[in-house]
């Protein structure tokens, strides 16, 4: 039920963006096929196709994987996606501002394929989701909120790595540390807020970690060599940076989790929540790099149609995904939840509201939002956990 539930959701969102601003519908002069088998050659818009199918096909895939055989779920997850890629290819037909094209057809099917082997690959029973979940229980506790805590890495890392094109070209590696050979040239270009910034976000990850890590050492370890891949692999990829504030602010947050590692489950789970809220509140009202100001924005994803806005959507789901995981952890009532629920949502927009005012910020009302999506998955989460072990404490 919640995962039909999270798919539907996310179908909305494909009309939704797609179809976006719903004005300027008119009959073409033209035919549909005259239009539909033009092909569309932007760069950006073809890596935006194929990434925005790509959950559809996973949450496809994972909605029918144990109701018939991988193989016949991989179909369906095809035949879906791309049906319902055909259907907003005829609706922006419609759509004086929107260009139907048999090249997106093709790249939306494309990526709700991926998604659908991504889908094999971990929650399928293919012989390498056997793998990983042996891996996986042998690392982590054995409970259903673990899995929310794995997920928040998952987002954290989409967050820094989007768009996962890499290309190996001189000129774009050096694009990628560009930032890095600046700072070093005039230390006075950097940056510690930034810095502060990776510094609190880093060390929440792994605190996260160590919440729903069986071994918390050897577990920590793993997750500092995979944060250090992560930081190395965002130089080769198309429209990344590496900054120097970037790199200190991991190493100092990996430093300081190997020493809270073995603290108290309480402990840890609230030094988590002031890590995420810290870094979002002081991300926030930070300035631009301009000084214009700009009126708010109330139209969801206005501004997130583009590569650039699904990293600023990752960037801010995960804090508010691990908020409620922190909450789950922490063993909140329904009550609680609830009530922190609306703190988080109330933060979020109070943030935003206050960018009016603050040069170079683009208040939005996207992340309030993305905070009541993030809650909402934690709380779907904690109801499986209390279901199945009667407890919403992931180290129970």
């Amino acid at each position: 039920m919640q995962k039909a539930l999270f798919l539907l959701i996310y179908i909305f969102l494909v009309f939704y963006g797609s179809l976006y601003p719903f004005t300027g519908w008119h009959i073409p002069q033209n035919t549909l096929w005259e239009h539909f088998f033009l092909w569309n050659t932007n760069k950006s818009d073809m890596l935006l196709n194929v990434l925005v199918y790509m959950p559809l096909g996973f949450l496809i895939f994972a909605a029918i994987e144990k109701k018939v055989k991988c193989h016949f779920a991989i179909l369906i997850s095809i035949l879906l996606g791309s049906s319902i890629s055909f259907c907003v290819e005829v609706i922006q037909f419609f759509l004086q501002h929107r260009i139907t094209t048999i090249s997106d057809w093709i790249l939306n099917s494309l990526g709700s394929f991926l998604g659908s082997l991504f889908g094999l690959f971990t929650v399928g029973r293919s012989k390498i989701a056997e793998i990983l979940h042996t891996y996986k229980k042998n690392l982590f506790h054995d409970h259903p909120s673990s899995n929310l805590g794995i997920f928040v890495l998952v987002l954290w890392t989409l967050s820094q790595l989007t768009p996962l094109v890499p290309s190996p070209s001189w000129s774009n590696i050096k694009e990628g540390l560009k930032p890095v050979w600046y700072v070093l040239q005039d230390y006075t270009l950097y940056d510690p807020l930034h810095a502060f910034i990776y510094t609190t976000n880093v060390l929440a990850i792994c605190l996260v970690t160590i919440l729903i890590a069986k071994r918390r050492k050897i577990v920590l370890a793993i997750v500092f060599l995979y944060i250090g891949c992560v930081m190395v692999l965002k130089v080769p990829i198309i429209g990344r940076q590496i900054s120097l504030e970037a790199l200190t602010g991991s190493i100092i947050g990996c430093s300081m989790a190997f020493f809270l590692c073995t603290k108290s489950v309480r402990t840890i789970t609230i030094l988590a929540a002031i890590m995420i809220i810290t870094a979002f509140v002081v991300h926030q009202i930070r300035p631009g790099s301009h000084n214009e100001l700009y009126a708010f924005n109330w139209v969801p994803f206005r501004s997130h149609m583009t590569p650039v806005g699904l990293i600023n959507i990752l960037g801010a789901l995960w804090p508010f995904t691990a908020l409620g995981f922190l909450a789950i952890a922490a063993n909140a009532g329904w009550r609680l939840m609830v009530f922190c629920g609306f703190c988080v949502a109330a933060l979020a927009f109070s943030t935003e509201w206050l960018q009016q005012y603050i040069p170079g910020r683009y208040p939005d009302i996207t992340p309030t939002f993305l905070a009541i999506v993030g809650w909402f998955l934690a709380i779907s989460i904690a109801g499986e956990t209390a279901k199945k072990s009667g407890t919403m404490n992931v180290t129970a």
